[in-house]
């Protein structure tokens, strides 16, 4: 969610930022674990689970489409067809990794000069 790149140096609107990311991770974990349960796990080798990177790119995209829709039944609508996109990108929860994982760079931008979302 890129909580670590607060683009203000102002605390209301740091604060803000942080509570709207807190919002919006929820938001998908909360769709996430609901369209875990649907994943037919007996057709797969490994358990698995909701790719969450790619469920942040489809509620960027859509959440918001959804949320304006005037007409309540096309939001609705909407909203199902948003959890079907959840369940075409799964992921296989594997046990027992044993290399480390790599870090990522150290931020490279000044507050004023970070890559947008």
């Amino acid at each position: 969610m890129k909580i670590t790149n607060i683009s203000s140096s102002k605390e209301i609107i740091i604060k803000q930022e942080i509570y709207s990311q807190m919002l919006v991770y929820n938001t998908i974990q909360a769709i996430a674990m609901d369209e875990n349960e649907e994943i037919e796990q007996e057709k797969y080798k490994h358990k698995m689970k909701i790719n969450f990177n790619m469920a942040v790119g489809i509620v960027k995209k859509e959440f918001i489409k959804i949320i304006i829709e005037p007409n309540k039944k096309k939001a609705e609508k909407m909203y199902e067809e948003l959890h079907q996109k959840f369940l075409e990108y799964i992921i296989p929860i594997r046990e027992g990794r044993h290399y480390p994982r790599k870090s990522g760079k150290k931020n490279r931008y000044s507050i004023n000069k970070r890559k947008s979302f």
